[in-house]
């Protein structure tokens, strides 16, 4: 009795893993939509884990021309060691004094899962307008920032002695790396997406955001199928050792 009880472990446990039972819910992948579909949630984008917070607009202008359902999220998924997703949609800033525009994320956190890979670095890129008068002011920008002041990577703010667009129809890109490989950039960072003006006018169109990483090691842990079908051949040899002794006994 004993021996039959174990043949059926080791059937029905492979089987429940292969079935997925037990396992929890599965880390829902991050979809296309407008950019209010992704507050205050967590999603996935290859093999690393994206957690959203609050969403809020700035517009010093009172443009009213951008919000949160016209700025548009698509995951970004064409290169597996830089994930990340890119946000469309324009921000414009048009006043003869100060203003600026801007698209905020708060709460931003990414995390690689199950410890598979490293997060190196982390680069953003946009497209865009800018005009203004001499003497005038007018740049489009981006930014990630892991909530205690260190910016990892931003384009487009002068301020921060990082190259910013201006002159009409020009477009720039920076690259910024981490101070040291992570696998998660700690919680309440900010991702930002909007332009700055003074005496000028600028346009943002659309901005990526992807995060560098280096692919892990190859987990050792046996695949359910092949669990499966282990549990099938230690069954098999159990039930025709346990015949063989019988017929030796007959």
């Amino acid at each position: 009795m004993m021996i039959v009880r174990v043949l059926a472990l080791l059937i029905v446990l492979p089987i429940i893993s292969f079935l997925g039972v037990g396992t929890g819910h599965a880390i829902p992948a991050c979809a296309s939509g407008p950019v209010s579909s992704i507050a205050s949630t967590s999603c996935s984008i290859d093999g690393l884990l994206f957690t959203f917070g609050t969403l809020n607009i700035r517009d010093d202008a009172g443009a009213g021309t951008f919000n949160t359902s016209n700025i548009t999220f698509t995951p970004n998924t064409s290169n597996p060691l830089a994930p990340g997703f890119t946000l469309s949609g324009n921000v414009t800033q048009t006043k003869t004094t100060t203003a600026e525009g801007e698209l905020g994320i708060s709460g931003v956190r990414v995390t690689t899962l199950n410890g598979l890979s490293t997060i190196t670095g982390f680069s953003v890129s946009e497209t865009g307008t800018t005009s203004k008068p001499t003497g005038g002011f007018a740049t489009i920008f981006e930014e990630f920032n892991s909530g205690t002041g260190n910016v990892f990577a931003q384009v487009g703010n002068g301020a921060h002695g990082l190259p910013f667009c201006s002159g009409s129809g020009a477009g720039c890109s920076d690259t910024q790396s981490f101070v040291s490989p992570v696998s998660d950039t700690g919680a309440g960072g900010q991702v930002a997406y909007g332009v700055v003006v003074s005496n000028g006018t600028a346009t943002i169109m659309s901005g990526s955001f992807l995060v560098d990483k280096l692919a892990g090691p190859v987990s050792t842990t046996p695949e359910p199928g092949t669990l499966l079908l282990l549990g099938i051949a230690m069954a098999g040899l159990g039930l025709r050792a346990r015949s063989r002794r019988r017929s030796s006994q007959g």
